[in-house]
């Protein structure tokens, strides 16, 4: 019985999770991985050095997703738009002076 409770509640955590590795060059190259577990988002920013950002949070809406990792002084948003066949969207960060389309 209890194999049986943890199986549902691996499936229900797989089942409401997604991940995405983008792509973005504008004035720099980098990369930004983000996984996405129901209304939390983990979110790695590859650029000249690697930014980890856990626990950010996730807002669906008429555009799209919104991934929010606002805490403190740090200032940093993405915008995932799946309506096409490819996920696009963008990087909103004063914190990275990072301003950008991604292609993911």
């Amino acid at each position: 019985m209890k194999l049986i409770a943890i199986l549902s509640i691996l499936l229900v955590n797989t089942a409401f999770s997604r991940s995405y590795h983008c792509e973005y060059n504008d004035s720099q190259q980098g990369e930004i991985e983000i996984d996405i577990r129901g209304k939390r988002a983990h979110v790695r920013l590859i650029n000249n050095r690697i930014y980890q950002y856990d626990n950010c949070a996730t807002i669906r809406d008429d555009f799209g997703l919104l991934i929010d990792c606002k805490s403190g002084l740090l200032d940093f948003m993405v915008l995932l738009n799946s309506a096409n066949r490819a996920t696009q969207g963008g990087i909103m960060s004063n914190t990275h002076d990072l301003f950008t389309d991604i292609h993911c």
